[in-house]
């Protein structure tokens, strides 16, 4: 098992060395198994735009005696991510979760994987939480990925904020007790900031925390079915060769794939989700 590990740490290293390192923040909506099919076979025609790492929201966590409900897991392993993670509010058991090809790092304080759940102790109608999972990147060494999906009512701007407060609160908490070398944060903030009703509510995010501050290289193309830049991706350098590339915007239009009545063939036009993924590129050096 040691040296499939070893063996594993050497390819990724070597494809580091040799493309770019992309992560992607993706609200689903649509997370059906033709659904992600139809992505499976754009990133195959596209390989080059396929990330190492993906953010997801409006997922499905369910577990109870009968069955079990995970399209995190599907999704992974649809898409051939061998590492994975989600976690669910209760009630519609909407999650989020991270996909990787980067294997989990162990939490040295108790041995286990390096994944942690924050439920947000102040929330709207539905209940709100953000995932941690610290990977094993070449190059980098321990790199944290968070991913949230925030209070979604337009006027719940002092919850949002009250959200975020508590997700900077608990990477501070986190860095001091299990320091990371980089951090990627991103998600669905429901939030524009370019749109004056929201000004101020994500400035916390680039003001940063006592050891954290993030960079902030969001463009302003529409991320939502009603034109607004909801979804965003920011980072932190750290100590490690990290640098920003470029921001690409996908599946903002229909692509063909599998169609919604379950059948294999290929030719049906598909949006994959009411919101449209947003990838941003880096480079692991100066």
């Amino acid at each position: 098992m040691r040296l499939i590990k070893i063996i594993v740490l050497f390819l990724l290293a070597h494809a580091l060395e040799t493309s770019a390192f992309q992560v992607m923040t993706f609200n689903m909506k649509n997370d059906s198994v033709e659904t992600l099919k139809t992505m499976q076979e754009f990133f195959t025609s596209n390989p080059a735009t396929k990330p190492q790492l993906v953010l997801l929201q409006e997922m499905h966590i369910r577990y109870d005696d009968q069955n079990l409900t995970d399209t995190v897991k599907d999704f992974s392993s649809i898409l051939d991510y061998p590492y994975y993670a989600g976690i669910s509010r209760p009630k519609d058991y909407e999650a989020v979760g991270i996909a990787s090809t980067f294997p989990f790092m162990l939490n040295p304080l108790n041995g286990k994987d390096s994944v942690w759940a924050l439920h947000f102790k102040i929330t709207g109608k539905h209940k709100r939480a953000a995932i941690f999972a610290d990977f094993n990147v070449p190059k980098i060494g321990r790199l944290r990925v968070i991913n949230t999906h925030l209070e979604h009512i337009k006027t719940n701007g002092e919850i949002r904020k009250s959200q975020m407060t508590e997700l900077l609160d608990f990477m501070e908490h986190l860095q001091k007790i299990v320091p990371a070398d980089a951090i990627i944060f991103g998600g669905d903030l429901n939030s524009n900031k370019t749109e004056s009703f929201y000004v101020g509510e994500l400035d916390a995010i680039t003001t940063g925390t006592a050891t954290i501050n993030f960079l902030d290289f969001n463009g302003t193309d529409v991320t939502s079915h009603d034109a607004r830049r909801i979804d965003y991706i920011f980072h932190t350098p750290l100590k490690s060769p990290l640098t920003f590339e470029r921001e690409t915007i996908l599946f903002s239009s229909p692509i063909l794939g599998h169609n919604s009545k379950g059948k294999t063939d290929i030719g049906a036009l598909i949006k994959i989700s009411d919101h449209n993924a947003v990838m941003h590129t880096f480079k692991l050096g100066k």
